[in-house]
């Protein structure tokens, strides 16, 4: 598991160095509107802007998550950023809860129009309570590797539908042993 791990991360990184080479389009500057003395910029900022948020439930659990992030883009097919995430999680039958907190990191590139690839390390803290009220709380790392479809839906915003999967694959991820999804909206400042 570690050599697989390992090789995923080197041919990420891989990727990634391949579009920081020198010779990569790089943004060009903002092309500006002069009126009554004020400047006006007429393409959109590197900042952006998304994260994604969901839920599931029924009669024997309940499962809500917000994830807020930012990134910049270095260049057109290159973004960096990081964000948090909270999951929180309620299995009724056995009577516990956990709750997830973490932070990461992000780089994505977009090799061709609309497919982004992905890795985002990250750390959690998990902490809960069980039928017996005992509590206990841990660090976890986690590290995502994935990719999937950009949609644009404006000149400014895209919404994503990604698949990842946790190389790491601590027993408590929140992630587990299973090829992940996610939806989420991402729009330039």
């Amino acid at each position: 598991m570690k050599k697989r791990c390992k090789l995923l991360l080197c041919l990420a990184a891989a990727t990634m160095t391949a579009y920081l080479a020198p010779g990569q389009q790089r943004y060009a500057k903002p092309r500006t509107s002069v009126s009554a003395g004020m400047s006006r910029a007429t393409t959109p900022s590197r900042w952006q802007l998304g994260g994604n948020i969901g839920f599931g439930f029924n009669n024997d659990y309940t499962n809500i998550n917000i994830a807020p992030k930012i990134g910049y883009a270095l260049t057109r097919g290159l973004t960096v950023g990081g964000g948090m995430n909270y999951n929180y999680y309620e299995n009724k039958r056995y009577d516990f809860t956990e709750n997830y907190f973490g932070m990461h990191l992000f780089a994505s590139v977009h090799p061709i129009r609309y497919i982004s690839i992905f890795v985002q390390p990250e750390g959690q803290r998990r902490w809960g309570t069980d039928r017996w009220g005992s509590s206990e709380t841990e660090f976890l790392p986690c590290v995502l590797v994935g990719g999937g479809i950009v949609i644009p839906t404006g000149a400014r915003g895209g919404m994503s539908v990604m698949v990842y999967y946790d190389v790491v694959q601590d027993p408590h991820s929140p992630y587990g042993n299973r090829i992940g999804y996610s939806v989420g909206y991402t729009f330039r400042l």
